[in-house]
């Protein structure tokens, strides 16, 4: 008999005073794979909705509705978007503002339907800040959006979350909507990549 792996992300409730104390939404984009891993995100924070992916790459498919429905269902001012259980090659959202795969496919889409001023944290790879394939999606959010926050939490939250200890794991804390006037905010970066939890 085989063990089901759970990713324990309980440990993002300890960052809920970065964003207001209180995540409203949690969106889990992942494979429609019945054998994909679950994620355990604890009783502080609300259980996930679920965006199935299809098994192949499918740029205008069913996740856009699924990402839309999901946004609309409730209100809400902060969103948490699990994207680490995206698998490469999965997602491509091709529009005048670029070609965005995978993750940043899905940020980007949450992002684009996202009214201005609500908060977006997003749990990714720290691919989406190194990778030249994400590129694209980093020039349009600086340009579009206001990432506040910037936390790389290291191989020990990298393993609890399922993903590569060796790639790490971010939390990027985005207020949707361009600053008005075009004044510059300070953003805050913290590596926890060294310290005890």
């Amino acid at each position: 008999m085989s063990e089901t792996f759970s990713a324990d992300l309980t440990w993002l409730a300890d960052f809920r005073r970065l964003f207001g104390g209180k995540v409203d939404l949690v969106l889990e984009p992942r494979p429609a794979d019945a054998d994909s891993p679950a994620c355990d995100y604890g009783s502080q924070l609300p259980q996930p909705r679920t965006i199935l992916l299809n098994d192949e790459r499918d740029a205008r498919g069913d996740w856009l509705s699924q990402v839309a429905a999901a946004l609309h269902s409730t209100e809400w001012n902060v969103c948490l978007a699990n994207v680490v259980a995206i698998p490469s090659g999965s997602l491509d959202n091709s529009s005048e503002d670029g070609r965005f795969l995978d993750g940043a496919a899905f940020l980007a889409e949450v992002l684009k339907k996202t009214k201005a001023g609500k908060v977006i944290i997003a749990l990714s790879p720290t691919a989406l800040l190194l990778s030249e394939q994400a590129g694209p999606f980093r020039a349009w959010l600086a340009k579009a959006h206001r990432v506040e926050v910037i936390i790389y939490t290291g191989s020990p939250s990298a393993q609890l979350s399922g993903v590569n200890p060796r790639l790490g794991i971010v939390l990027l804390v985005i207020s949707s909507g361009t600053v008005e006037g075009g004044a510059q905010r300070v953003l805050r970066m913290v590596n926890l990549g060294e310290s005890a939890r």
